[in-house]
């Protein structure tokens, strides 16, 4: 009967949706319309790369990042479009041995704006003579892989340098007028200004193993067994800033009570094995990059599940859960685009019957990026 009634009931949706669908499709479609530009339109993706220095000549290497960053900001004010950080084309570059002196080629740049996932990037070179410079800039569009347009200008490097530099931006910005939306014409098509951001990116597995030292509570009792492993995954968090990551760490370490500890716990038991798996997540941000070098900071919380084996005198066996605090400093070292050294200092304070545990770790590990 029951199965019947199933039946029935499935076979009155089937009739009914099927008379129903084309009054739904009619519906999400009016409903979708308005909001059609908004959801369905993404900003162009640009790329102002550093401009370089032909010459090779030290004292204007400043200029190189100058005339980058007039080119941006003018652009930002008058067209709408998706912007790199500077630091991700840095790591690239580093990582895959582009050198700046090569970036107005036609070779790197196109590549670059390929690997980066660009629409369009621009690039050039500079040189000085006499106090005048000459600037050259090439605008790509990375789709068609080809130079939408390329000119020079020139200009004074005297005490007049920042207006030469505002001109030469004002004069790139009449020059992708045909290839980039204006703000005005974004927003009269209502399109959204929002950024087209992705909440994360960058996943990476970290796996490590190092040795810990204790202090303080319940681990002033306690002898830290070598070694402790782990392993972490990472991700990050550009809606944030490219500075920022998250990270999810299960970590497993071991502990002994200590012979010379002296205290009431000896004449419970001859011997106390702890097992211990932490599970933590913090927050990181990268606060220092030199190179290949990468330096972070990180925060977090973590619960320390215990399982505790007594035996001697007496035998027992406990198994809980302490909360704790978790901080880290890490260094890491990129060898190519997808693997990481790892080196890392980690605190963790767990709070046991409202006594506090310290724990301190050194842990070397390998990053893997997918």
């Amino acid at each position: 009967m029951i199965t019947r009634s199933i039946l029935e009931l499935f076979l009155m949706f089937i009739t009914w949706y099927d008379e129903c669908k084309k009054y739904l499709v009619l519906t999400s479609f009016i409903f979708i319309l308005p909001f059609h530009n908004i959801i369905a339109q993404e900003k162009p993706k640009l790329v102002v790369l550093p401009f370089s220095n032909v010459d090779q000549d030290k004292t204007i290497e400043y200029l190189g990042l100058s005339i980058s960053d007039a080119i941006t900001t003018d652009l930002q004010k008058k067209f709408v479009f998706e912007l790199i950080d500077n630091i991700e084309i840095e790591q690239y570059s580093i990582d895959n041995f582009f050198y700046v002196k090569e970036y107005y080629t036609k070779t790197s740049s196109i590549k670059l704006g390929l690997e980066l996932k660009q629409d369009i990037i621009i690039s050039g070179f500079y040189k000085v003579k006499n106090e005048i410079i000459t600037i050259n800039i090439n605008i790509y569009s990375i789709k068609d892989k080809k130079v939408v347009t390329s000119f020079s200008k020139k200009g004074k490097i005297n005490n007049s340098i920042f207006g030469t530099l505002a001109k030469i931006a004002e004069y790139t910005s009449q020059k992708v007028k045909t290839i980039l939306p204006s703000k005005e014409d974004w927003e009269k098509k209502g399109f959204s200004f929002a950024s087209n951001k992705v909440f994360f990116d960058k996943p990476s597995l970290i796996v490590y193993g190092g040795a810990m030292i204790y202090h303080g509570g319940f681990n002033e009792f306690f002898e830290p067994q070598l070694p402790s492993l782990g392993i972490g995954f990472q991700i990050r968090m550009p809606v944030l800033s490219k500075r920022f990551f998250s990270r999810v760490d299960i970590e497993l370490f071991r502990h002994l009570l200590d012979p010379k500890a002296g205290v009431p716990l000896n004449r419970i038991s001859e011997t106390t094995d702890v097992q211990n798996i932490k599970l933590s997540f913090e927050l990181f941000y990268q606060f220092w990059d030199v190179k290949r070098f990468t330096f972070l900071t990180g925060i977090g919380g973590a619960s320390v599940i215990k399982s505790s084996t007594i035996s001697g005198t007496s035998n027992a066996n406990a198994l809980y859960a302490v909360p704790g605090v978790t901080w880290k400093l890490t260094s890491q070292y990129t060898m190519t685009s997808k693997s990481t050294i790892v080196l890392e200092y980690s605190g963790l304070a767990e709070i046991e019957r409202t006594i506090f545990n310290f724990n301190q770790g050194l842990h070397l590990g390998i990053m893997v990026s997918f």
